[in-house]
C-alpha cells in the first residue's frame, strides 16, 4: 500500500500529513502533526531561515514518528506566478517545445532567474470544434526555491514533488464539488500571510490566485495601532471576530473596529479576484465557496465572505474525503486540526511520477 507524506511549510508552522492509498484508490490518513515555527523563520510563505525551519522539521519527524524522508512539498508566496494558458492542441513533443516560448508572454518575471514548470490540465474543444489544451504555467524565483530546498536538505528530507498549495487544495477538496449542473466552486484557504484562491469545475481548475495577505494582517493591525503583544492580539482577534455588534467584554471598540476593517479588506481582495475571474470569457458561474485554513476560524468571516461573493460559503472538510486511520488523535483533536490540514493532505495525494 503506497504512502506519501505531504509537507506544508506555512508562515507560523510546518505541518505533515501521511496518507496511504490502496489498490482501489481509497486514501487513508495515517498520521498528522505540526510544529510551530519561531517568528521570522518563514515570512509571507518564503523560507527566510533554512536552518531554523530544518530544526523544526526534524522535531516534527521525531515527535510524530515519521520514517519516510520523501515528501511532497508545497509553495505559495509572491515569488510564485501561476497562469492557466489555452493553446491549440498539439502532440506532447510539440507542446514541450511551445510552452517555454509561450511562458515569456504570460509570466511577468525574468525566466533566466526563475524555475519554470508546467502541466497539462485538460484537453477540450470550443463551440466550433477547435481543439485546445489547457496548461498550468508555474514560474518561481530560483532563490526562493533554493532556500526551501536548503531547509529540506538540512532536515535530511527528499522532495519528490514540488507543488502549488492551490493544486493541493484542489486534490483535497474537489471531491465535495456540487452536482454537475451547479457550475463552479471556489476554494479559499486563508493562512497567516497568504490566501490561496482556486476556482474549479469538477476538479478542472479555471482560475488560480495567491493573495499576499491573510489573517495575520488583523493581528499586525492590533499590534501596530494598539501596541498589543502578539498573544494579546491573537486572543483579541479570536474573541472579537468580525460578526458585527457590540464588542465582547474586555475588547475595546477600537480593537473591534480594527478586526472588522482588516477582515473586510481581506474579503474585498478575495471578491476582487473572483470579479476578475467572472469577467473572463471562459468563466463558469460560481455557485459555492469552501473556506479553509487557520484564518477560516475567525468568527463571522464566512458570513462576510458569503455576502461579498453572493454565494453560500461553507467550511471545507478534507477529512470527509478519506478514511482516518490510527493517527493517535481523538475525534475532537481531529476536528480542531481539520481546517489546517487541507494543503498537507492534498500534497500527500499528489500523483506519483
Amino acid at each position: 500500500m503506497p504512502t506519501r507524506i505531504g509537507l506544508d511549510i506555512g508562515t507560523n508552522a510546518v505541518r505533515a500529513a501521511k496518507v496511504s492509498t490502496n489498490r482501489d484508490g481509497e486514501a487513508t490518513l495515517e498520521n498528522i502533526g505540526q510544529v510551530i515555527l519561531p517568528p521570522g523563520a518563514v515570512r509571507d510563505g518564503e523560507v527566510v531561515d533554512p536552518q531554523t525551519v530544518a530544526e523544526c522539521l526534524t522535531t516534527l519527524w521525531s515527535e510524530r514518528g515519521l520514517r519516510s524522508r520523501k515528501v511532497a512539498v508545497g509553495v505559495a508566496n509572491q515569488q510564485v506566478v501561476t497562469r492557466l494558458v489555452d493553446l491549440p492542441s498539439v502532440s506532447d513533443e510539440e507542446l514541450a517545445e511551445a510552452v517555454p516560448l509561450q511562458a515569456s508572454e504570460h509570466v511577468p518575471i525574468p525566466l533566466d532567474s526563475a524555475t519554470l514548470d508546467w502541466s497539462v490540465l485538460e484537453r477540450f474543444a470550443d463551440g466550433e470544434g477547435n481543439e485546445f489544451v489547457r496548461v498550468a504555467l508555474v514560474a518561481a524565483h530560483r532563490d526562493m526555491v533554493e532556500r526551501l530546498l536548503e531547509a529540506l536538505r538540512l532536515a535530511k528530507l527528499d522532495p519528490i514533488t514540488l507543488d502549488l498549495d492551490a493544486f493541493a487544495l484542489l486534490r483535497a477538496l474537489a471531491a465535495d464539488h456540487l452536482p454537475e449542473t451547479e457550475g463552479a466552486e471556489v476554494l479559499v484557504d486563508v493562512g497567516t500571510s497568504i490566501t490561496d484562491i482556486i476556482a474549479h469545475e469538477h476538479g478542472a481548475p479555471r482560475f488560480v490566485r495567491e493573495l499576499t495577505m491573510g489573517s495575520g494582517r488583523i493581528t499586525d493591525g492590533l499590534i501596530t495601532q494598539l501596541a498589543m503583544r502578539v498573544d494579546e492580539a491573537e486572543r483579541t482577534k479570536a474573541l472579537t471576530g468580525c460578526s458585527g455588534g457590540p464588542p465582547p467584554e474586555g475588547v475595546s471598540p477600537e480593537a473591534a473596529r480594527i478586526v472588522a476593517d482588516r477582515a473586510r479588506d481581506l474579503v474585498e481582495e478575495v471578491r476582487g479576484s473572483l470579479d476578475y475571474y467572472r469577467a473572463q470569457d471562459h468563466s463558469v458561474p460560481v455557485r459555492r465557496a469552501l473556506l479553509t485554513g487557520g484564518g477560516a476560524q475567525l468568527a463571522g468571516l464566512s458570513e462576510m465572505l458569503s455576502e461579498a461573493l453572493e454565494v453560500p460559503v461553507e467550511p471545507a472538510r478534507p477529512l470527509s474525503n478519506l478514511k482516518v486511520g490510527r493517527t493517535g488523535l481523538t475525534d475532537d483533536e481531529l476536528e480542531e486540526a481539520e481546517p489546517f490540514l487541507s494543503v498537507a493532505i492534498g500534497l500527500a495525494l499528489a500523483p506519483t511520477s
